[in-house]
């Protein structure tokens, strides 16, 4: 079971858990670390 944290890596029937941090903090820096790599492949 992932909720509440999940991630749908790729569509919406890909579901796996998420790793992300439980400080909001940390979870914001995380997350955009996330998006720019994804942007720069």
């Amino acid at each position: 079971m992932t909720f509440p944290k999940h991630f749908h890596n790729g569509s919406e029937s890909n579901v796996v858990e998420s790793h992300i941090s439980p400080v909001p903090e940390d979870a914001a820096r995380e997350f955009l670390t996330f998006v720019r790599r994804k942007l720069l492949t």
